[in-house]
């Protein structure tokens, strides 16, 4: 599902080691890979759920 997400064909499933890698030479960070992840394997860089939440409470207060 995240392969086919990604507008930069980002994603890629590794068959030797039997899981999915990010070409980080290809991928902008748009996050759409780790949104539609249906293991929730996919984390961005930089952008974990605590900083995000901790960027949201700053926005919203």
């Amino acid at each position: 599902m995240c392969e086919k997400i990604c507008v930069y064909d980002a994603p890629t499933f590794d068959e030797e080691k039997g899981v999915m890698t990010i070409n980080s030479i290809v991928c902008k960070g748009c996050g759409s890979c780790g949104a539609t992840c249906p293991s929730g394997a996919i984390s961005m860089n930089h952008f974990r759920d605590q900083q995000l939440f901790a960027q949201i409470n700053m926005l919203s207060s």
